[in-house]
């Protein structure tokens, strides 16, 4: 018998989990499908079940005081002030969180842009940018001349079209920019 996703209407939980050790003495085979379950419903099963198993990702809950494993924003701050020991600590951290180079890429590239365009604009509006983005951009394009802008802009297009060709292992390519600016 398939007991699919009975568990979210609480009493019928109660219900199934008082009881057990009727389904374990039960000559039938119970199959419960749940999207979660808490950690006591999960313990009592595997005291009563012949086997319990778990498929999916496993997830720590989210407390308020916890802080997201890295911050993809750092990264476009550490760029922007032109501090290459933070971008190369930063990177080192994003590998050790799994973070895609092709999505550390894409935030740098619109780092570069969103300064281009603080720099050759006189207003947020004109710049098409969002007020505190062309800010911030607008005070850290002071650290980079227009043309270095251009060139990093153009080495990271290249970058990203090498790596697609396999002309260049992208993680290492990533780091010799960060080691480069």
């Amino acid at each position: 018998m398939v007991l699919d996703r009975l568990f979210e209407k609480k009493e019928i939980k109660e219900y199934i989990v008082e009881r057990l050790k009727v389904l374990k003495a039960s000559e039938n085979i119970f199959i419960v499908l749940e999207n979660s379950l808490d950690k006591a419903t999960l313990t009592k099963f595997e005291k009563n079940a012949e086997k319990v198993q778990s498929f999916g990702e496993e997830k720590e809950p989210v407390s308020k005081n916890k802080k997201p494993a890295f911050n993809m924003f750092a990264i476009t701050d550490a760029l922007g002030a032109r501090n290459q020991k933070r971008l190369w600590t930063l990177y080192q951290q994003a590998l050790r969180n799994n973070v895609v180079s092709e999505e550390l890429h894409g935030i740098l590239f619109w780092q570069i842009k969103s300064m281009l365009l603080a720099v050759t604009s006189k207003t947020a509006k004109e710049s098409g940018l969002n007020p505190f983005v062309y800010d911030k951009a607008k005070n850290y394009a002071k650290n980079f001349s227009v043309s270095e802008l251009k060139k990093i802009s153009s080495q990271l297009i290249t970058m990203y079209h090498q790596a697609h060709r396999g002309e260049v292992d992208f993680d290492i390519a990533l780091e010799k920019f960060f080691l480069s600016i």
